[in-house]
């Protein structure tokens, strides 16, 4: 060993590299380990978080990994310029005859929608 700490698994009998199986383990508030977050971070181009930690998980094993992830996701640039927001859909009023109580089929409709191609 040379001076790493890393994690001991119970997959001894797998096919796993032994790097995916003892994960070196990093202090969540080591300057080191947000440089290993954000060199990972930069890598996958800005990506999913869950990836991120996917990828992380590979090599590493870091405590508190998403309060982290959410640091450097924070502090990187093109993370904040590109973050996408969710929509909300639309939705119209339904008519009457829609929300009525009444026989099944008594009035019946059909939706449609024009498409024009040029």
């Amino acid at each position: 060993m040379d001076g790493r700490v890393s994690v001991g698994r119970r997959i001894q009998q797998s096919t796993l590299p032994y790097q995916t199986m003892h994960q070196i383990i990093l202090p969540a508030n080591h300057h080191f380990t947000s440089l290993v977050v954000s060199e990972e971070h930069i890598c996958l181009q800005n990506s999913a978080p869950q990836l991120l930690i996917a990828s992380l998980r590979e090599r590493y094993w870091i405590p508190c990994v998403w309060n982290l992830k959410k640091t450097v996701n924070h502090l990187c640039l093109n993370s904040y310029r590109f973050k996408t927001q969710s929509t909300q859909q639309l939705m119209g009023e339904l008519s009457t005859t829609r929300v009525k109580s009444s026989r099944p089929f008594l009035t019946t409709g059909v939706d449609y929608i024009v498409t024009v191609s040029l």
